[in-house]
């Protein structure tokens, strides 16, 4: 009996890793205070952005998995975006990501979809993977979506990595 045991154990130790999802949880749901991430490394990851200037890039930061997001983009932006969904309670958030600058930079914004909020943002300008998180906080009202977006280049176009985005609540 207890070798079934045993074995029955070590089975549900091998078998149940095997079928949970290696994909990166963008619902916050695996950390109260995580609001969003994404480590861009499946065509899942990307269900639901639009903009016309995003693919996947080979180049990562140390623990940043396989993939990155390759941004390049011209006169039209924003270049990539995504609609985060209203937060149940006020809150103040920061954004972090790791990015690095191809050609002129660019940069990771997240601002409240209402009249009268404000946004955040950090600037890639570093030419090697760097960790970036926005100085300042950004206040989001109870049941307002989050606007996630990402550009580079303007009048000349431009290109830049980005990896492990996340937003995350902070304390006020």
């Amino acid at each position: 009996m207890n070798i079934i045991k045993m074995f029955l154990i070590f089975l549900l130790l091998i078998v149940t890793p095997a079928f949970s999802s290696c994909e990166n949880d963008q619902s916050g749901q695996g950390d109260s205070k995580q609001v969003y991430y994404n480590s861009f490394e499946s065509q899942s990851d990307t269900a639901g952005w639009d903009g016309y200037a995003f693919s996947f890039n080979d180049d990562t930061p140390k623990h940043g998995g396989k993939h990155s997001l390759y941004i390049s983009g011209g006169c039209i932006i924003p270049h990539a975006s995504f609609i985060l969904p209203p937060q149940p309670a006020d809150c103040h958030l920061v954004l972090k990501c790791w990015g690095k600058n191809l050609t002129d930079g660019g940069g990771v914004t997240i601002y409240v979809d209402k009249a009268g909020y404000g946004a955040v943002s950090v600037n890639v300008t570093e030419k090697q993977w760097t960790s970036y998180v926005s100085e300042n906080k950004l206040f989001c009202p109870a049941n307002t979506s989050l606007v996630l977006q990402i550009t580079s280049g303007g009048i000349a176009s431009s290109s830049i990595l980005v990896d492990m985005i996340e937003v995350r609540k902070v304390s006020n």
